[in-house]
């Protein structure tokens, strides 16, 4: 400034330097999915999906989260280190409208109907 005084700024940038991802190995699996009662009530039926996960049992609980440890453990490089953990369900859809029948959906709700009235 006018006075000589000099100020000086300093940041922290953060810089990924290493990534690591992990499968845990299961020997079975079950949907417990509930029914699904009434979709033949109206000709489209919007559905909302969603995935989780329990354990069997509390040795199966305890061995998933010793091995989600020792990786992160084994992966602690930087100083800023971000863990999730999912259920990757192949061809997985959160979010369907379902046809009663096929051709029931109105011509209406298509791409170019769509795009038509967001213009």
């Amino acid at each position: 400034d006018s006075n000589g005084n000099t100020r000086t700024e300093s940041y922290q940038e953060k810089v990924v330097t290493h990534r690591a991802d992990a499968n845990y190995v299961y020997n079975t699996w079950q949907d417990v999915s509930v029914p699904m009662t009434g979709l033949d009530e109206y000709n489209l039926t919007k559905l909302k999906n969603y995935k989780t996960f329990t354990f069997a049992n509390a040795e199966t609980e305890n061995d998933y989260n010793y091995k989600a440890q020792m990786f992160r453990q084994a992966n602690d490089r930087d100083v800023y280190q971000n863990f999730w953990y999912g259920v990757e369900i192949q061809d997985f859809k959160d979010k369907l409208l379902v046809e009663v029948q096929p051709g029931a959906r109105s011509s209406t709700i298509s791409v170019n109907c769509y795009v038509m009235s967001s213009l």
